[in-house]
């Protein structure tokens, strides 16, 4: 009698103990759909800003070239220097995301997180070079002005604009990166947590 009353309650233990580990495999799989979705999400919004930029890019670079070469009279110099590098801001953008897509999630967890340090690492890399040149870009463009320029209204005008475009644009291109990085270390913390639970 003892013994069935034991037998039984091994049984519900045995039970219960079954409908916890469903409970928390299926827990985990929703866990790891939910990590993803938010992962997808995340890559989508970095592309969608790379495809900003590249847009900001191919619009303004006509525009100044435009500029630069009719209203400003500028050197054909400046002129090439400046579209050249538009055109490089524009290919490097487009390699820095290449591969950064959803689809990189269905494979393995390493392989998606060397892809996204990759982006990250570009990035980084991009202010080693445009920073340089963005200071000769900027003296060029001074002197161009200083030594064009005759009418001192235009000057002061041109002097005006320059210094709230590299406000806004520096404000704005600091927040575009630094929203990338958040995306890429909090994608590279929840693949850390998938890795965990795997």
């Amino acid at each position: 009698m003892e013994n069935n009353i034991q037998f039984e309650e091994l049984q519900e233990l045995r039970k219960q103990l079954t409908l916890l580990n469903n409970k928390l495999e299926k827990q985990e799989i929703v866990n790891d759909k939910l990590i993803r979705n938010s992962l997808k999400n995340k890559i989508s919004n970095i592309n969608r800003t790379g495809i900003v930029l590249c847009a900001l890019v191919v619009i303004a670079t006509p525009i100044i070239a435009f500029n630069y070469a009719h209203y400003l009279n500028f050197s054909l110099a400046l002129n090439i220097f400046t579209c050249a590098f538009m055109a490089i801001a524009l290919i490097y953008t487009i390699w820095s995301h290449w591969g950064l897509n959803n689809d990189l999630l269905n494979g393995d967890l390493i392989t998606a997180s060397s892809q996204i340090l990759r982006t990250r690492r570009l990035y980084k890399r991009w202010s080693y070079f445009s920073y340089p040149w963005l200071v000769v870009w900027l003296c060029w463009n001074g002197w161009e002005v200083y030594s064009k320029i005759d009418n001192r209204e235009m000057l002061l005008g041109i002097i005006v604009g320059s210094i709230i475009g590299l406000i806004i644009g520096g404000i704005y291109g600091m927040r575009q990166r630094n929203k990338i990085y958040r995306n890429i270390d909090a994608m590279l913390a929840q693949i850390e947590e998938l890795k965990k639970e795997e």
